[in-house]
């Protein structure tokens, strides 16, 4: 670094000095910083361009479709009864349309008011107080099935909820209503799949609290898999000594010089104590839990350096600290870890056999719609999820058909399938045909059906272990059902009856609504949308005018070229408003005569021009013959449309008028046979290649186009150039510096000499 002395010896501003002697060695810089800013506003230009001219590319390409020609409209006899709208398939001409039914959700709903006082909020015992344990509740819609459990002490929202959540297994959604009193459940769908089917363990729930009429006393067949599907959990109410008997004992922990002492008995759980140190010891910075992951009991402390000890006060056998796994001597560091406090609860993430080599094919055969059994194949690899493989069964036929339902005992862990057999209990006798059939369908050593818990074979209730031929049979489940299923719409469409699961629907191309059931007959008039397709010729020509206009004013743009980019010292010295006028000069006229964008000005005028060639005798050939023209040469091709000459031909021959934009005669080295259409996409995608090279696009690298390629040489020069100037300046001073200290000495020397005559 060179030292820099200011002019007090000299009398010089050695800065102001430097400064002007650099401005004329900055003057190569400039000049390469100035060529590259205007590289830059090149490049800026050109990729205006490029966006404009992918708009026009775009555009084109919607009119190569021949969909965008071929719109129809329709008109109804009664849109209060139908509405329609016609597509490109649908064929003109007048058709009749006869509306008996319409489709219809699913729905069951409260015959009456569940009770003046009840609301959302209301406990499901207080309203029914014979309501007095927990129970299961199945839901069965078009998508599967779900079940859920009913805590007697839950609220009629807290239901409510609970059913919504199931809603994307199920496909049905149930509301409360607090002005009427009553439960609505509809299906998400209509038709005749759609339904809505409530199975409860609990018929007073179904009679008192949900007001349901229709319900009957059903028998259902239940199968309980061996295999527990469980996981360690951390468990806060785990007991930390069961066995300490009428003692209690005594916990100190001793931190920073004071001890805090804590009480532990036989029912104190490890979540009782962790809320007690955390109260005690806040003010220490310390706090207690159980891991997350290993429900190790955790004590995180803020100092490392500070120890914290752990000793049991009472003098007896048990050893409290022990109890607890936390350590006797004094530990280091800022976490202790100590026992473990787990429970083993029900898993629904728990991977059914991770183990296995290859995927299985886990087979349940049963008869879902009276018509004999049917086999259902469910696949099974190392990662396959108890859960995931409920929700499978659950969806399949054997939910969405025969109302089979699929769960995990939330108590044991267990898969349990539970089949609606739909027989009245007052009948002794069972359909023996309706029982579940379980098997691998793997050949190798591995049996899925081991993992899952479950039998080979028919599961008959009778033949099962450990079961007797009752009607109290463990393996057979009472049950309250009411059920209801949607309607299909029913109309007759030109005399050929027809129906659909939706209201809304297509019939040879027509998109229909159906409104409303009249059983008369309404007419569907099928017609040209001429002004449509006329519309979308429009806003292509006019995109296309827009595009030439710009192109066209870009390249004859006047060039200033006394206006160069201004450097920085420049704007310096000048008003914004000022530098604003200055740069609109100097940004003028960057592609004035530019090659790439006049050759496509002549090649789009061109394409517009040009007849189309192949096409039938009798067909437009040129857009003169639908009415777009142009008018002035001094327009530059501008286009103009005679609207009533273009919608005469739309609305005399379409096809026609769509061949002159859409043929293609798939020959790449002539334009010929192509459409108008066609020929602009095919151009601006050349004329687009052509400005990627030049001037890349915004994700380019500088390196990939010429432009860039330019900026990146000029670069380089600035940086060379920069570094120069550094070094010249630093001479500069250098040799001030010099100056500056040769005429000090001079200058001391000169009074000596002065002191020295003057004695």
């Amino acid at each position: 670094m060179v030292t820099r002395i200011n002019g007090f010896s000299s009398g010089m501003d050695i800065d102001a000095t430097v400064k002007q002697l650099m401005a004329a060695r900055r003057i190569p810089l400039d000049k390469i910083m100035q060529k590259r800013q205007t590289f830059q506003w090149q490049q800026d230009s050109y990729r205006e361009m490029n966006s404009k001219i992918l708009d026009l590319k775009n555009n084109a390409f919607n009119m190569k479709l021949q969909g965008s020609y071929l719109t129809k409209k329709v008109s109804t006899g009664d849109e209060t009864t139908v509405t329609a709208t016609g597509t490109s398939n649908a064929t003109d001409g007048i058709y009749k349309l006869n509306i008996s039914q319409l489709a219809e959700s699913a729905s069951i709903t409260s015959t009456s008011s569940v009770g003046a006082s009840v609301t959302a909020a209301s406990k499901i015992n207080s309203v029914d107080a014979s309501i007095g344990a927990d129970f299961k509740f199945t839901i069965a819609g078009e998508k599967g099935t779900a079940t859920i459990e009913i805590d007697n002490e839950a609220t009629i929202g807290t239901f409510v909820s609970s059913v919504n959540s199931k809603s994307t297994l199920t496909g049905v959604k149930v509301s409360f209503d607090d002005t009427m009193k009553r439960f609505f459940f509809v299906s998400s769908n209509t038709g005749v799949n759609s339904k809505v089917e409530l199975n409860s363990e609990n018929a007073n729930f179904v009679n008192n609290v949900l007001k349901l009429s229709g319900s009957s006393p059903k028998i259902g067949e239940q199968v309980t898999g061996t295999a527990e599907f469980k996981s360690p959990v951390p468990d806060l109410t785990k007991k930390i000594d069961a066995t300490l008997g009428a003692t209690v004992q005594k916990l100190r922990i001793g931190y920073d010089g004071s001890n805090y002492e804590f009480s532990v008995d036989k029912n104190t759980t490890i979540g009782g104590l962790i809320d007690d140190l955390n109260t005690e010891l806040k003010a220490t910075g310390i706090v207690a839990g159980l891991d997350s992951t290993t429900g190790a009991l955790t004590f995180n402390k803020p100092d490392s350096n500070k120890p914290i000890t752990f000793s049991d006060l009472t003098s007896d056998s048990k050893d409290l600290v022990s109890a607890l796994g936390l350590p006797t001597k004094t530990p280091t560091g800022t976490s202790v870890k100590g026992a473990l406090f787990l429970t083993m609860a029900t898993d629904t993430n728990k991977v059914i056999n991770s183990s296995l080599k290859a995927d299985q094919t886990f087979r349940i055969a049963y008869d879902v719609d009276g018509n004999g059994s049917k086999n259902y194949d469910f696949t099974i690899s190392s990662t396959t999820t108890i859960s995931s493989l409920i929700n499978k069964i659950n969806a399949s036929d054997l939910g969405t058909i025969g109302g089979v339902n699929a769960q995990l005992d939330s108590a044991t862990g267990k898969l349990i399938l539970t089949s609606p057999k739909g027989d009245d209990v007052l009948t002794p006798a069972i359909d023996e045909g309706k029982h579940f059939s379980f098997s691998d369908q793997t050949s190798d050593s591995t049996n899925i059906l081991t993992s899952l818990g479950l039998i080979a074979g028919i599961n008959d209730p009778d033949d099962l272990p450990n079961t007797v031929d009752s009607e109290a049979d463990p393996t057979r489940l009472n049950y309250t059902q009411v059920s209801a299923k949607g309607k299909n719409v029913m109309l007759k469409y030109n005399e050929v009856d027809v129906e659909f699961a939706s209201n809304t629907f297509t019939i040879n191309g027509i998109n229909i609504t159906a409104k409303k059931a009249t059983n008369t007959d309404v007419n569907l008039t099928v017609y040209q949308d001429v002004d449509t397709v006329y519309n979308s010729i429009k806003s292509f020509v006019d995109k296309y005018n827009e595009v030439l206009g710009a192109v066209n004013a870009e390249i004859s743009e006047e060039r200033y070229r006394a206006y160069s980019p201004l450097t920085d010292e420049q704007k310096e010295a000048m008003e914004e408003s000022q530098i604003t006028l200055w740069e609109n000069k100097a940004k003028s006229g960057m592609l004035r005569n530019d090659s790439i964008l006049s050759n496509a000005v002549s090649e789009f005028r061109s394409d517009w021009y040009q007849s189309v060639t192949g096409v039938s005798s009798g067909d437009y050939r040129q857009l003169s013959d639908v009415g777009i023209t142009t008018l002035d040469y001094s327009e530059k091709g501008k286009l103009y449309i005679n609207e009533s000459k273009l919608k005469e031909a739309l609305a005399k021959d379409p096809e026609a008028v769509m061949r002159l934009f859409t043929s293609n005669d798939g020959n790449a080295s002539s334009t010929g046979g192509d459409g108008v259409a066609v020929r602009i996409s095919d151009a601006a995608d050349r004329v687009l290649s052509k400005l990627k090279t030049k001037a890349g696009t915004s994700s380019s690298l500088l390196s990939n186009y010429d432009i860039g390629k330019q900026m990146t040489r000029l670069d380089k020069e600035i940086s060379t150039w920069q570094s120069r100037l550094t070094d010249i300046e630093n001479q500069y001073y250098k040799q001030f510096t010099a100056m500056e200290t040769a005429m000090n000495k001079y200058n001391s020397q000169s009074a000596s000499l002065a002191q020295f005559a003057g004695s």
